[in-house]
């Protein structure tokens, strides 16, 4: 019984920490630097500000979550893969862009 109940315990608590809600400015920044990061590789060669497009990005990415309906609701493990598609996208589908599949909670 005391196994059992530890293990039900030590679940809930792995459960917890890989669930963990990500606080909004971050998801919204983190998102922000990767798309910046993506544009930098993928367009032209030349000036880039990746502050101001950062910036840029996170407000509209804060506004996004909003419309979404997913303000206070991203969980760490959605933001990390939608950093990994992000990251993975071929310049050539990231000159069509629409958010990959694994950032759900930028779309409708």
């Amino acid at each position: 019984m005391k196994l059992f109940l530890s293990a039900v315990l030590l679940m809930g608590l792995f459960a917890t920490g890989c669930g963990k809600a990500v606080p909004d400015d971050r998801v919204a920044g983190e998102v922000g630097q990767a798309m910046c990061a993506k544009l930098k590789e993928c367009g032209p060669s030349g000036a880039f500000d990746a502050v101001t497009c950062e910036a840029g990005l996170k407000n509209s990415y804060l506004a996004a979550l909003g419309f979404t309906g997913k303000k206070g609701k991203v969980r760490e493990s959605q933001l990390k893969a939608c950093l990994a598609d992000i990251q993975a996208m071929k310049c050539e589908t990231f000159a069509e862009f629409s958010p990959p599949k694994a950032c759900t909670f930028l779309k409708k």
